[in-house]
């Protein structure tokens, strides 16, 4: 049984936890790589991915929380030609989302690049 099916309002205050911690990160515009923000989420539960307390795929909802509350706080270019230039930065600081869950392989579900989004 996952370590946290008993208590899942606990684990997403231990998923909140991580992204929160992850948002200095964005801010000093720090490279994250997955071993960054698996450290994060590590910290944040207790437990390493090898438990199964946690998934690859929750890592990265995490992560694309503290990009929302991030980007919420900043002066986004309002013209696309400023814009653009602006999400491809912020893009190639993050980790790419290869790991895919079964699901997401059965309903095509793949991340939109920031720069098509």
């Amino acid at each position: 049984m996952h370590p946290n099916a008993l208590e899942p309002a606990a684990y997403l205050n231990q998923l909140a936890a991580a992204y929160r911690r992850l948002i200095p990160h964005l801010s000093a515009g720090e490279k994250l790589g997955r071993r960054i923000v698996n450290q994060v989420i590590e910290e944040a539960t207790g437990c390493t991915s090898a438990s199964a307390a946690w998934s690859q795929r929750d890592s990265f909802q995490m992560l694309e929380m503290a990009v929302l509350c991030w980007l919420a706080g900043q002066s986004v270019p309002s013209l696309a030609d400023q814009a653009l230039p602006f999400l491809h930065n912020l893009e190639a600081r993050l980790p790419t989302q290869t790991v895919r869950s079964e699901e997401q392989v059965e309903h095509q579900h793949f991340s939109t690049p920031l720069g098509l989004a």
